[in-house]
């Protein structure tokens, strides 16, 4: 009976264990590849912002463009970091409707 009782707690703990180990290895991985991404996207707007500025013969004003593509780079790193909190809130929010649904049942 103890012996039972023991192995399902271990048994228990190894599945929650193996779901969040998982689960964070998901998101480390998915972190990675959004990184990539990332580091493509910034050198192919580096490469357009310094033809831009080469094409209109633009070398005193380099600092300004570039504090204007950070600020661009910021605003919509903010607004996709908001989009996906909410999402993820809502997801949050199904998820805990869906298990006081079963709880009720």
């Amino acid at each position: 009976m103890v012996t039972e009782y023991i192995e399902k707690r271990v048994s228990s703990t190894v599945k929650k264990f193996r779901e969040e180990f998982r689960k964070n290895v998901v998101t480390a991985m998915l972190a990675a590849f959004a990184f990539i991404i990332a580091l493509a996207w910034r050198d192919a707007i580096t490469d357009i912002i310094n033809e831009f500025v080469k094409d209109l013969n633009i070398t005193e004003g380099i600092y300004a463009f570039r504090i204007l593509y950070a600020t661009v780079i910021t605003i919509i790193s903010v607004i996709g970091i908001i989009a996906i909190s909410r999402w993820s809130e809502e997801k949050a929010a199904e998820e805990a409707s869906s298990r006081a649904k079963k709880i009720k049942e």
